[in-house]
């Protein structure tokens, strides 16, 4: 939602409070999907390093490959 500083003035307060709404509603959902989306990221980094047997070399690479994973993620988003 962008409006201008004059737009703003020129409305009633009404119409400023509904803007004001709708703006904090998309803020939210933005907010909600990238808290959503790092979860689902710690999720998958920590299965990696339960899941992977051997000792710490081996847990601390697979801790390595999933911090390339929200690179990965993010290129195949856009």
């Amino acid at each position: 939602m962008n409006l201008s500083a004059d737009a703003l003035y020129k409305m009633s307060d009404v119409e400023v409070l509904a803007a004001y709404v709708e703006a904090r509603r998309q803020f939210v959902q933005k907010k909600f999907t990238r808290d959503t989306h790092r979860a689902r990221l710690a999720w998958i980094k920590a299965k990696m390093f339960i899941g992977s047997l051997g000792g710490v070399t081996e847990r601390t690479m697979a801790i390595d490959v999933s911090e390339e994973l929200p690179a990965r993620v993010r290129n195949c988003v856009r």
